[in-house]
């Protein structure tokens, strides 16, 4: 039987996680930004449609692991635990082990996350987000 494996890939705007992702899992990695890309690989973001993006990556993850599919990755900032307890979940309820990998480079953010958006998110970031049993 092989190991179905979730990397979570967490990390500040411009840490290089949706490539580390797409180098995991080419055809499994789901981010919330994709819910903001157009089929023409246009990037909008509506902070208002932002809970939206996050479930449909939530459930496009769900739907990879009810296909049993070995490596999935997800990449989001995942700044506190608070923002990673739904996979937790879902990969205890798919007999998943989720691997954690904290990106700490800075590309510069290709979405132009402004510089007072990520203070906040460097304010509220846990090093620790790993589910306690």
């Amino acid at each position: 039987m092989k190991h179905k494996t979730l990397f979570v890939i967490r990390g500040l705007p411009g840490a290089g996680k949706s490539s580390l992702a797409k180098v995991i899992a080419p055809e499994h990695n789901y981010e919330a930004d994709d819910y903001f890309t157009d089929e023409n690989g246009s990037y909008e973001f509506v902070f208002d449609k932002l809970n939206e993006a996050h479930k449909q990556c939530l459930d496009s993850v769900e739907h990879d692991m009810q296909q049993d599919i070995l490596h999935i990755a997800v990449a989001n900032t995942f700044t506190c635990k608070r923002e990673i307890v739904n996979y937790y979940e879902l990969a205890e309820e798919y007999n998943y082990s989720i691997f954690i990998i904290h990106c700490q480079n800075d590309f510069g953010s290709i979405h132009n996350v402004p510089d007072e958006t990520v203070k906040r998110m460097k304010q509220r970031w846990q090093e620790n987000i790993r589910q306690e049993k």
